[in-house]
């Protein structure tokens, strides 16, 4: 158990550091896609917090389901859907707005690839499920 507590731990400290970049980004960007973009990955983030402390605090969790119901996809998918019908002139992000995206996709990556470190390592059934 006290592997896995110290995975969740590190877990819970890269969504925080996720939900702080997120909303710092959107309040940097003028652009209202990007601010959209921002907050709901920032949300996602958040998702995954709630989760993460209620598995340490019961190091137990069965409701996968329900945790994989909502696909961060289809959230940014209505996002551009919405802004399709605003969009009136061609829009160029600024390279901050650009940089900032680009380091919440190296962050992302780097959380996949702790993840998928910790799927190889662990024995545990659950874990591999999470």
């Amino acid at each position: 158990m006290d592997n896995i507590s110290k995975t969740i731990r590190t877990a819970i400290k890269m969504e925080k550091n996720g939900i702080d970049f997120y909303h710092k980004a959107e309040e940097k960007t003028s652009y209202s896609l990007a601010k959209k973009m921002f907050l709901s990955f920032a949300e996602d983030e958040k998702r995954h917090l709630t989760v993460l402390k209620e598995i340490l605090t019961d190091l137990k969790f069965s409701d996968f389901d329900q945790f994989f119901a909502e696909k961060p996809g289809q959230k940014i998918e209505n996002i551009f859907e919405e802004a399709r019908s605003e969009i009136k002139e061609k829009i160029a992000a600024s390279p901050d707005e650009l940089e900032a995206l680009k380091i919440g996709i190296d962050m992302e990556l780097e959380s996949v690839e702790f993840y998928q470190t910790a799927l190889e390592k662990s024995e545990d059934n659950h874990q591999k499920a999470f």
